[in-house]
């Protein structure tokens, strides 16, 4: 959604695509591009990703701006997500 927003507001792109993958996502537009320097919502969508252990990368493409998030495959002996919620009478 970020990502999205940030082409919305400030590239004046014509075209914007989404790749997803099964632990990426592309944001890649053609408009005007900007510097690499990131901005706050490229910081905190920084931090949010490395807190599961991905990487973020953004810069120019040809033409405009590409974005990129990689995750990682979860653990399968990492502990449960303490917020996962049951429906009531679910198995568990």
């Amino acid at each position: 959604r970020e990502a999205i927003t940030n082409v919305v507001r400030h590239s004046h792109a014509t075209h914007c695509t989404v790749l997803l993958g099964a632990r990426s996502i592309a944001v890649i537009d053609d408009g005007r591009g900007g510097s690499p320097g990131a901005g706050n919502g490229l910081v905190g969508l920084s931090e949010r990703v490395a807190a599961v252990g991905g990487v973020v990368s953004a810069g120019p493409g040809r033409p405009g701006w590409r974005l990129q998030v990689d995750v990682p495959v979860a653990s399968e002996t990492a502990e449960p997500d303490a917020t996962v919620v049951h429906p009531a009478g679910a198995a568990q």
